[in-house]
């Protein structure tokens, strides 16, 4: 079963209660990889005699704790002081110290203690888990928090804990690592409300997209490195409120195309890509309409147009298999315009291709090798009134 139904089963948990520990966190595990959870926890029975390895010199160890229950906060309003366990990385652990745990590498578990009786393991919580599975007791570094500090600031102090130690055990993500960002820049006073995350932040939070996919009601937006990367890339080319309009927009065109799947990355950052080197093509709704048409919409209907009628879905145009390394947005932005550019013909919208052969070398060639944009453009399509000589009717070919 994979990483991402273990993830999703613990925000789930977390919507009634998001306090959990690591004892349910293993037996969801169990649950889910149980020849995994198997293999870690005989390799875990080693410590049973010693109670773990490596202690450290003149350790006072009367005062160790079972860390069975100690609790983490997962928590799905405001800032979210932890993360998901990963079982992969857990296994990882346990798999490459053989099951043997070491009371100095450890170091001892990041506990917080907050005014309302609750409390929550702001760091290492993998290693409370391993320590779990190997029945042994472990050192507790206990944080107090002010007596009149509220739920939200304890979160808030403990995400600012958790980034500014930024998670030994486990590699902080990407998402969570704006978050959490995002959460501290809110706090500092000569920090601009055009700060590129707190920009970025309040956008997502808008449209209803979530980085870590925690938010309950909300899309899950995959890659917010990238996210950042196409906001950047704009702002290249427009003032600032035209960027949060192109950004919504382009967000906006994927969500409605493919409203049931998660927000790409790599799909805006494509389109943010293309956006500015065809703002000037001028396009119609349909051929002899003189309504004007914007390429974002032209773009939007002929997503829905493909999804609807073929079942075409996001990752049909992102097939990283198919990109030149190094060249991603490049690859997928010359995909989806080839494609639109002859949808956009072949149902008559229009008597000829928008971009032409030449108008194709001119947005790519710096970027992509000829023979890539040669096999996506053809030199020239249009349609004229021709009358047979046969019968005399008139039509278009």
């Amino acid at each position: 079963m994979s990483q991402q139904t273990i993830t999703n089963e613990q925000w789930a948990a977390a919507e009634t209660n998001p306090y959990r520990t690591p004892e349910e966190d293993l037996k969801l595990w169990e649950k889910y990889q149980p020849k995994k959870y198997a293999e870690a926890k005989k390799l875990c029975e080693i410590n049973r005699e010693t109670g773990g390895f490596d202690f450290p010199m003149n350790a006072d160890t009367s005062n160790w704790e079972y860390p069975n229950n100690l609790t983490k906060d997962l928590s799905r309003t405001g800032v979210c002081p932890q993360r998901p366990f990963d079982p992969d990385h857990l296994y990882n652990i346990i798999k490459r110290a053989e099951g043997r745990f070491s009371h100095s590498q450890s170091g001892g578990l990041h506990r917080a203690y907050r005014p309302d009786g609750t409390s929550n393991t702001w760091d290492d919580y993998h290693t409370s888990m391993f320590a779990t599975l190997a029945g042994i007791k472990v050192h507790i570094i206990a944080y107090e928090h002010d007596e009149d500090a509220t739920i939200e600031e304890c979160r808030e102090k403990e995400s600012e804990m958790f980034n500014t130690k930024n998670g030994k055990s486990k590699p902080v993500g990407n998402d969570q690592t704006f978050e959490k960002t995002v959460t501290e820049l809110k706090t500092k006073k000569n920090v601009t409300d055009k700060n590129v995350k707190l920009v970025l932040s309040k956008l997502l939070n808008e449209i209803k997209l979530c980085p870590t996919g925690k938010t309950k009601g909300y899309t899950k937006f995959n890659g917010i490195q990238q996210f950042e990367i196409a906001y950047k890339e704009l702002q290249k080319h427009y003032e600032f409120d035209d960027v949060i309009l192109h950004t919504k927009k382009i967000l906006s065109v994927q969500m409605k195309s493919f409203p049931n799947a998660d927000v790409s990355s790599y799909f805006h950052e494509a389109i943010s890509f293309i956006l500015p080197k065809v703002r000037d093509l001028n396009l119609n709704l349909k051929d002899g309409d003189d309504k004007s048409i914007t390429f974002l919409d032209s773009l939007q209907e002929f997503f829905i147009t493909q999804h609807q009628s073929n079942g075409t879905k996001v990752g049909f145009y992102i097939n990283t298999t198919e990109n030149i390394k190094n060249k991603s947005k490049q690859s997928i932005a010359l995909r989806i315009i080839s494609l639109w550019n002859d949808w956009y013909f072949n149902t008559g919208r229009g008597k000829k291709r928008p971009i032409t052969k030449k108008r194709g070398y001119s947005l790519f060639s710096g970027d992509l090798p000829v023979w890539i944009i040669d096999a996506h453009f053809k030199l020239s399509d249009e349609t004229k009134e021709v009358t047979c000589p046969e019968c005399s009717n008139v039509f278009d070919a």
